[in-house]
């Protein structure tokens, strides 16, 4: 049963996409220049000028449903090539200015590239100054007329006099309902970083897990002004749900051996937990070999925390420096596979 409704819910949503393409097309309506054309027919998907048929028409060959095909089959090449042609163009703005990625499925865009698509070649689009003074204050003007109009239809809904009615419109037009949203937004924004890290495949994440917890964390108290009263309910969420979860020795271990963490700040050499975890680590990867224990723990450890041997080469400093995709400190074998051997 959760399998159907499973596929189910996706097919709906596939549905639902679709109709909500077809409307926003339907909302764009550019004004056609070109009013002395007579009316136009759309074959394969471009409009054309209608044809009469005249007499000569009986002397020409009629096109076989074969040509038919063939002609389908080659405009839907062409269509496919140029599509690629564009999305290719799309993709290199969206890289090159930072555009996030959800911004794609943003109504408004499909309306703006349906827009394009009706306007035709030799668009211009719109200067700095013309999206800073006369399309924001046009913005700005529709925004109004729209609320307007909301208003006037909420006036003549029977709920605007009721007692809930009343209550959910004071909620909805108070400025200190939009304040604590647009702080609830901006908590969630380093918790949903954290999530993404976890779930993500850009690379490995286990070393990372602890320290982005801890950092976010610190970004939480700087969002709630260091206020104890404000933060600490949300602290104690977010560690009962971090607990037997994030904070295993394993995760431990390698927020310790993450030279990003250890050599940004003390706070990692401070962290008590982190020693005991290392050895709880040492003993469970090297069971009943106590010399090996020893030598990592006393030894080619200490050359990890003195940033002694390999740990003092410039290329593992200048690796170090920076929290990217290409920034990748390997998973806890390889790093005890360091330890050991160097």
């Amino acid at each position: 049963m959760k399998c159907k409704k499973a596929l189910d819910d996706v097919k709906l949503s596939k549905e639902n996409k679709r109709k909500t393409f077809e409307e926003n097309r339907k909302e764009v309506n550019i004004t056609d220049i070109n009013n002395e054309v007579d009316d136009c027919v759309e074959i394969d998907g471009v409009s054309k000028q209608a044809r009469t048929v005249g007499p000569i028409d009986q002397f020409a060959r009629g096109i076989s449903t074969a040509d038919k095909k063939k002609q389908q089959y080659i405009n839907a090449s062409l269509f496919k090539s140029r599509t690629s042609e564009v999305h290719t163009y799309l993709a290199r703005w969206v890289y090159k200015s930072g555009i996030p990625f959800n911004a794609i499925n943003n109504d408004s865009f499909r309306r703006f590239v349906e827009a394009v698509g009706q306007f035709g070649p030799e668009y211009i689009p719109a200067t700095q100054c013309q999206l800073r003074e006369p399309l924001l204050k046009q913005a700005v003007k529709n925004t109004k007329e729209s609320m307007k109009e909301q208003e006037d239809e909420w006036s003549d809904c029977k709920w605007s006099t009721q007692p809930k009615g009343i209550e959910t419109y004071s909620t909805i037009v108070s400025r200190s309902f939009w304040t604590n949203l647009s702080f609830c937004v901006d908590l969630f924004k380093p918790l949903v970083k954290l999530l993404r890290l976890v779930d993500g495949d850009l690379k490995p994440s286990m070393g990372f897990m602890y320290g982005e917890f801890k950092d976010t964390k610190k970004e939480v108290i700087k969002i709630c002004k260091d206020v104890r009263e404000i933060y600490n309910p949300i602290m104690y969420i977010i560690d009962s749900r971090i607990k037997d979860r994030l904070d295993s020795p394993l995760h431990l271990t390698d927020y310790l051996l993450n030279p990003y963490y250890y050599y940004r700040d003390d706070e990692v050499k401070m962290d008590p937990n982190c020693m005991g975890a290392l050895l709880t680590c040492v003993e469970a990867f090297f069971p009943d070999d106590f010399q090996t224990q020893n030598l990592v723990t006393n030894v080619k450890l200490h050359k990890y925390k003195k940033m002694e041997g390999i740990f003092s080469k410039k290329l593992v400093v200048s690796g170090r420096i920076k929290n990217d995709e290409h920034f990748n400190p390997g998973n806890q074998i390889e790093l005890f596979s360091l330890l050991i051997h160097y």
